[in-house]
């Protein structure tokens, strides 16, 4: 048996963050931390032993930007992939941990899915065939 996977769920939204861990909590065995800011979350990624981040948020900050790039500028946390959940995708950086997004609102499969693929899970989906899952758009090309 494999160590035990560790993700940090970074939402500002107390009760959508409660719901959250209460449904990866019960779909596999696995840690999973909760905070509100990406403040918190920078002090937590510095001190804790992390496998994936899931990033909420409506739209992108100069802050979610900062913590990005802290992430990205730091050898121990730079191969840790992040997952996005927003409701503007075309925000979307080009941050090398930024590997998903998903769209909301969304389903519960497609987040299971996603973990899924970035943890290198068994499938984690309720669907036997899970819903595709979006990836990252390419936010350089000409328009």
């Amino acid at each position: 048996m494999g160590q035990i996977k560790h993700i940090l769920l970074v939402e500002d939204n107390d009760q959508i963050r409660r719901q959250l861990i209460n449904l990866l909590d019960q779909t596999v065995d696995y840690n999973i931390s909760g905070v509100s800011t990406v403040d918190v979350a920078l002090s937590f990624v510095q001190n804790c032993s992390l496998d994936l981040i899931i990033l909420d948020f409506e739209r992108l900050t100069a802050h979610d930007e900062q913590f990005l790039q802290s992430l990205a500028g730091d050898k121990y946390t730079v191969s840790i992939p992040v997952i996005i959940l927003t409701a503007e995708p075309s925000l979307i950086n080009n941050s090398p941990q930024v590997i998903k997004f998903i769209a909301k609102p969304f389903e519960w499969d497609i987040l299971l899915e996603t973990i899924r693929q970035c943890l290198d899970l068994p499938n984690l989906s309720t669907k036997k065939s899970p819903a595709p899952v979006m990836k990252k758009p390419n936010v350089n090309r000409p328009h």
